[in-house]
């Protein structure tokens, strides 16, 4: 960041004035509520579920962030989750599961960048 000289990944800051916030889910609901945005775009393994490394996501075992459950909610039409997890059926069986609105599900497998995925199609005075 050449506002507060840090670098946003490496000492997790945050910055206005970059657009770039870190979070957690109860942060990112909080967001969006202000902000009102067209995407929201959420990882499955270790963000929005509890599962890790690509595993099928089970029903009584693994959980979802109550807080980003909530933002879902709220915000339905602009949600989807782009992840690595080649698992989709069993995550949208999952979600239905416990009750969370019908939302897009997108597994990409490497090389492909999920940022590339997210950016496409929006134009450049929507970011």
């Amino acid at each position: 960041c050449p506002h507060h000289r840090r670098c946003l990944k490496c000492e997790c800051q945050s910055c206005e004035d970059c657009r770039f916030t870190r979070g957690d889910g109860e942060h990112v609901r909080l967001l969006a509520t202000r902000l009102r945005p067209k995407r929201i775009v959420l990882d499955f393994d270790r963000t929005l579920a509890s599962t890790r490394s690509g595993a099928v996501p089970i029903i009584g075992k693994d959980s979802i962030d109550d807080d980003l459950f909530s933002l879902i909610w709220d915000h339905p039409e602009a949600c989807m989750v782009v992840t690595r997890n080649r698992h989709v059926e069993e995550i949208k069986n999952f979600l239905a599961a416990l009750d969370v609105p019908r939302i897009d599900v997108h597994s990409l497998k490497r090389p492909r960048s999920k940022a590339e995925f997210v950016l496409m199609g929006i134009r450049e005075k929507e970011c």
